[in-house]
Parts: C-alpha cells; sequence; structure tokens
C-alpha cells in the first residue's frame, strides 16, 4: 500500500491550531493507522508538515494507553508544534480573520469558556495529507474565501454528475473550471475522505455489502453524500457512504429519506432497506 497522498485529517481552524497544534483522531484513517505502526506509542517523533511548500518543524505523538484495559480504544494522535518553529505565525497569516474573530471572542468570553468556534458561513481548514516519506506530511488550507468561491463553480451541477464523474470538462469545454485550486482542492479533499472509507469497507457496498468488482479484480464501489454536496459542501465521514454502482443509480433516481439512527433507506413506493455494513456512520452520530 503507498501512503504517497493519502488523507489523514481535516482540522476546522480554531485557537489551538493556531497556537500548538492539532489532536487527531484515526479511528477512520486506515493509511494512517498502518502508517503508525512504525511510530512507538508515547514517544515524540519530529516530522516535518509542508505548508503551501514551506517546511515546518513539528512533534508527532502517537498517544500512550493501557492497550489491556482499554481494547476498544481507538488510536489518538498529536501533533505539536512551537512558535520557535515559525508555523503558528505562519498560519495566522493564512487565516488572519479567523484568527482575529477567535481573539476578539475570547477577550470577550475572558476565559469563561475555552474553546470557541468560527460561524458556520466562516470556517476555514488546514488538511492533512501523507507523502512517499513517513516524516513528512502536506498541509493543504482551505480559506472561506476558497470554500466561497468553490461553492459558486459547483452551483448548478447536479449531485449525480459530482459523484461520479468528478469531469467537470465535461461541463467547460475550455477546461478553465479544472485550473481553479479552490475547486481542486475541494474536489480532492472530497475523493480523498471517500478512497480511505473505501478501504475501510475492503471495497464492499454498505447497503447489500457485496463487493461486486471483486471476481473481476476490480475496484468499482462508489461514495454517495447523505445530504448533497453540491448544497451542504460537507464532505465528513458522517455524510458519506460507500455504496455500489447499482445502489447508488437508484438512490439517485429515488431520492429516499436516510434515518441515520436506524441506519434504513426509506423509498417513496414504501420500501424500506437496512444497511447490512456501517463501521463508521454509527460511530460518528455517538
Amino acid at each position: 500500500m503507498t501512503f504517497d497522498q493519502s488523507y489523514i485529517h481535516r482540522k476546522e481552524v480554531d485557537w489551538s491550531l493556531l497556537h500548538e497544534g492539532l489532536t487527531i483522531p484515526v479511528h477512520l484513517q486506515v493509511s494512517f493507522r498502518t502508517l503508525l505502526n512504525g511510530y512507538e506509542r508515547g514517544v515524540g517523533r519530529r516530522i516535518t508538515l509542508l505548508v503551501e511548500g514551506q517546511p515546518f518543524d513539528a512533534m508527532l505523538i502517537n498517544q500512550a494507553f493501557d492497550r489491556e484495559k482499554y481494547a476498544r480504544h481507538s488510536d489518538v494522535v498529536q501533533i505539536r508544534f512551537t512558535a520557535k518553529s515559525g508555523l503558528p505565525q505562519r498560519l495566522r497569516q493564512i487565516f488572519p480573520s479567523s484568527y482575529a474573530y477567535l481573539k476578539q471572542e475570547r477577550e470577550l468570553l475572558k476565559g469563561k469558556k475555552t474553546f470557541v468556534r468560527l460561524p458556520e458561513g466562516s470556517r476555514e481548514y488546514f488538511v492533512l495529507y501523507t507523502t512517499q516519506r513517513p516524516d513528512v506530511f502536506t498541509v493543504e488550507v482551505i480559506t472561506k474565501s476558497e470554500l466561497y468561491e468553490a461553492n459558486t463553480l459547483l452551483a448548478g451541477l447536479s449531485e449525480e454528475e459530482f459523484e461520479r464523474f468528478g469531469d467537470f470538462a465535461r461541463r467547460d469545454d475550455s477546461a478553465s473550471i479544472l485550473t481553479r485550486p479552490q475547486l481542486a482542492k475541494v474536489r480532492k479533499l472530497d475523493r480523498s475522505i471517500g478512497e480511505d472509507l473505501k478501504i475501510l469497507y475492503d471495497y464492499r457496498c454498505q447497503i447489500c455489502g457485496d463487493n461486486f468488482g471483486e471476481p473481476y479484480e476490480q475496484r468499482i464501489v462508489e461514495v454517495h453524500h447523505v445530504i448533497q454536496f453540491v448544497r451542504s459542501m460537507n464532505n465528513d465521514y458522517d455524510n458519506l457512504m460507500v455504496i455500489c454502482p447499482n445502489h447508488h443509480t437508484v438512490i439517485h433516481k429515488t431520492n429516499p429519506i436516510f434515518d441515520r439512527q436506524a441506519l434504513k433507506l426509506a423509498y417513496p413506493n414504501g420500501y424500506h432497506e437496512n444497511l447490512k455494513l456501517d463501521k463508521h456512520l454509527r460511530m460518528c452520530s455517538i
């Protein structure tokens, strides 16, 4: 398995990220979990974060805990950096409006609340990917202006076209839309999270449980957005489902209602269908 450009984590910008680092729950990141097998638990390891091509020093710590006592506890990783590395300062330059808002809110609260979240329409993101080297990671930053432009570019695009093809040249003869970095970042993130889920389910459909492409040595399972991405811009794990092409076509044609608690699809004709496989949806809803 290659780890180059494997998705690790999308971190919403907050005060902690802009000053000292982030915590990564890795129970869903299959590639990253495998890579961490070479990292001793509880021991800090020097890594390099490439932010817009610029290298910054950081520490990666695969948190230690009593695995016999907490057998069901998933790995938690921390990435820490200091002001000396220059990374906090650089991130505050990249996300100036987020930094200003968080600083103002914290001053108003005067320590009454330690965690402040950005308003829904103003959230920005720090996205982490692996590289060919286990000690070097690529960071892509997604600002609110880039999200706004990506959303504008997606306007009028059908969800089926977005999910199935992602080939925007089909809608733009000049292919100029492909050169838009705002949309490229969002599409890359969406596809990367989807590929991670496909691996998690061993390329089986969550609805029927089948790996249709297995006899042909092909991987044809697809990723479906529970709430349409072209409307929600939500590519989190809790909005994604791994399904076969047949179920994907039926869902787009019938638009069933998905019951998250029961993990059941209710179709307009009265037919109900339970998911046979679930390794992430129920966990995400906890």
